[in-house]
């Protein structure tokens, strides 16, 4: 009985188990192709257990049978309610009822499912859970944003709006990212350093702004008349683009880092553009 005990342990030992993949598992950029043209972008992140990210669709079409495919993005969506289930990861993004439409419909969900070290399949489902539409092939191109993502610059902390369909930016914590904080009283700060609203312009040129982008990050609070302000010094130093930095609902616990949101504003000279995706 113990001899028989025995053999069944080390049989039982020599077989390889497996570890059950985690969030970490789908961290990273994948992306996917259909007639050799973009399909799909999808980005992944895992910051502190918790999952977040965004995906852009392409759209394809055209003029008729016997000419080329042209592929149109739509702009970026964040992931909703993400959840892992061993090797399938399952969320949801917005939709609309028509195109161009502003009326929001029923979220889209989408099932992916790991295949390898770097291969996933993807597929929207219908809401009973069948697949709506082919698997197209994911393709890791990168590691995951946890990994590689840049040291975070010091900044001034602020109470940013919150908004629903914010789009994440992470280059806005990348050292080199050109910050300016307008604070509740009206102060603003150019990085960490304190800046009179009249030098403001000067100051912008000084740091050789002209044709990079600027991330605004203002108190919800905040003087509308000093925002403005610093959009007009903005332009007027040359800075081609404007981002200004929101906050969404899902805050993480305290003392997590999570990556900054933006949405694109249009003034003056300014014009200021956003990534953009495709649908299934």
């Amino acid at each position: 009985m113990n001899r028989i005990l025995v053999v069944c342990l080390l049989v039982l030992g020599m077989q390889p188990v497996a570890a059950a993949p985690d969030a970490a598992s789908f961290g990273g950029t994948w992306k996917g192709t259909m007639n050799n043209l973009p399909g799909i972008d999808l980005t992944i992140r895992d910051v502190g257990g918790k999952m977040s990210g965004s995906v852009v669709f392409y759209f394809q079409k055209r003029a008729d049978v016997n000419s080329p495919w042209h592929a149109t993005a739509d702009p970026a969506l964040p992931l909703l309610n993400p959840h892992v289930s061993g090797k399938i990861l399952t969320f949801e993004v917005e939709s609309r009822v028509c195109d161009g439409c502003k009326e929001l419909g029923p979220n889209r969900t989408f099932r992916m499912e790991l295949f390898g070290a770097d291969e996933a399949r993807i597929t929207r489902l219908e809401g009973d859970g069948t697949e709506a539409g082919p698997q197209v092939k994911l393709v890791r191109s990168s590691q995951s944003s946890a990994q590689l993502a840049p040291p975070l610059q010091a900044g001034i902390s602020v109470e940013m709006p919150v908004t629903n369909n914010a789009t994440p930016v992470p280059e806005a914590d990348q050292e080199d990212a050109l910050i300016l904080t307008v604070t509740v009283e009206g102060k603003i700060y150019l990085g960490v350093h304190p800046i009179d609203s009249d030098g403001l312009g000067a100051g912008l040129r000084e740091t050789k702004g002209a044709g990079k982008r600027l991330y605004i990050k203002a108190n919800a609070r905040a003087p509308y008349a000093t925002v403005i302000h610093a959009l007009d010094a903005a332009s007027e130093a040359g800075i081609e683009t404007t981002v200004l930095l929101t906050s969404q609902h899902d805050s993480p616990e305290p003392g997590e880092v999570a990556p900054p949101n933006g949405i694109t504003v249009e003034t003056g000279g300014c014009h200021c553009v956003v990534r953009a995706k495709l649908s299934l």
